[in-house]
């Protein structure tokens, strides 16, 4: 269920995408990060990661796979996800 997109990009970031949610996943805290948070998601948490995020090449990745920009709502309720591979 997980994946990367061809350039190779979001295993770069430390992100999977997973293909049920439409959310990206941290691979090391096995969170989903919304795209709004996950440039702060890799400074704030993953300082030693030393990689920046490209805004454009962001936002493309989102537009081309249907990323959620809001997590997953069950019964009316956001719910968080972890563990998830």
């Amino acid at each position: 269920q997980l994946y990367d997109v061809p350039s190779g990009a979001l295993s770069r970031w430390g992100m999977l995408i997973n293909r049920r949610l439409k959310a990206f996943i941290c691979v090391a805290c096995q969170a989903i990060v919304l795209p709004a948070a996950l440039s702060q998601h890799i400074a704030q948490l993953h300082e030693d990661a030393r990689v920046s995020v490209d805004a454009d090449q962001l936002a493309s990745i989102v537009e081309n796979e249907g990323i959620l920009n809001n997590l997953p709502v069950i019964d009316g309720t956001p719910v968080e996800y972890a563990g998830l591979e």
